[in-house]
């Protein structure tokens, strides 16, 4: 099971329901709360400690692989 999916999952079921207007900005919203996160940084020095042992990169990583295992499940059961 992945290590950071259970929560992001949590925190994402809140936008099932937002209405949008034209084509769907989810992931390009999700990608850019990682892109905003990358350039963080803390003046207390706890805080970027916490901060610097979030593998982001991994992070970003693994919320796209599960994302296209969503995305393929879905096409695969809409196929058949």
């Amino acid at each position: 099971m992945s290590r950071y999916m259970p929560h992001i999952a949590q925190k994402l079921r809140c936008l099932h329901d937002i209405p949008t207007e034209g084509s769907p900005t989810l992931w390009s919203t999700i990608l850019g709360w990682f892109d905003t996160a990358s350039g963080l940084s803390f003046e207390d020095r706890e805080k970027q400690q916490r901060f610097s042992a979030l593998d982001l990169a991994a992070m970003r990583k693994e919320v796209c692989r599960c994302g296209m295992d969503v995305l393929y499940d879905a096409m695969k059961h809409s196929i058949s």
